[in-house]
């Protein structure tokens, strides 16, 4: 088993589809229930024992500021957030590959989600019965298979990008996003070429992701 050791939290997009309240204010700094995403993050990643966290900024990068003092984590800017690539943000945090999870900023979670021990790399993924969302087929726990396509399926497993690279396949995912070709847009497209990659199944209850205006006004009325 490996242990994960850090966190790498992507932050850096514009998130267009959640205007206006992204005009002045950067996704993960939108507050629900009184507390910014991003800190709902943290703060189940520091619960879950993971203190080394770094955040991959971008969009109005200075609203982030203060999680420096208050929680001690690292920012890091995407200058070239405009450009829409997760690429680009994950290029920039090379050296946290190793025993790390990789989140997204949009997703608020519970500490029960995070894999503090894993057997090796692999994605999240949750059951689905109505969803469009990329897919995966499993063997056991293996992944034997990732379907890129956002089409509605129904009764099937959907991938989250809750990720975790360890061992030599963390090497192998560095090595790839530091080699990659300009027809490579998104991290994403290199990740899941990796082989052998596990699933680690969530539930629905464990966390939230904001992804439209609706979703945001409804996680405030709960």
């Amino acid at each position: 088993m490996y242990k994960i050791k850090r966190a790498i939290i992507l932050a850096a997009g514009r998130g267009t589809r959640l205007r206006p309240y992204t005009n002045m204010t950067p996704k993960p700094m939108l507050p629900v229930n009184g507390m910014p995403i991003i800190e709902h993050i943290i703060l189940a990643l520091s619960q879950a024992h993971i203190a080394d966290i770094t955040i991959i900024t971008g969009y109005r990068s200075r609203q982030f500021h203060y999680l420096k003092e208050k929680y001690g984590v690292e920012l890091r800017r995407n200058k070239d957030f405009n450009y829409g690539s997760n690429l680009l943000s994950l290029q920039l945090a090379l050296d946290k590959i190793d025993d790390c999870v990789i989140l997204d900023g949009d997703v608020i979670i519970t500490p029960e989600i995070i894999q503090q021990d894993v057997p090796g790399s692999g994605y999240s993924y949750v059951k689905e019965k109505c969803a469009c969302e990329w897919s995966i087929e499993l063997d056991g726990d293996k992944i034997t298979k990732i379907v890129p396509d956002l089409t509605e399926k129904h009764d099937f497993n959907a991938l989250h990008s809750i990720s975790y690279w360890v061992g030599d396949q963390a090497k192998t995912l560095r090595h790839m996003l530091q080699n990659a070709k300009d027809d490579v847009n998104y991290a994403d497209d290199i990740m899941i070429r990796i082989p052998d990659l596990y699933g680690f199944e969530m539930k629905h209850e464990d966390f939230l992701e904001i992804d439209t205006v609706e979703e945001y006004e409804n996680a405030n009325k709960d």
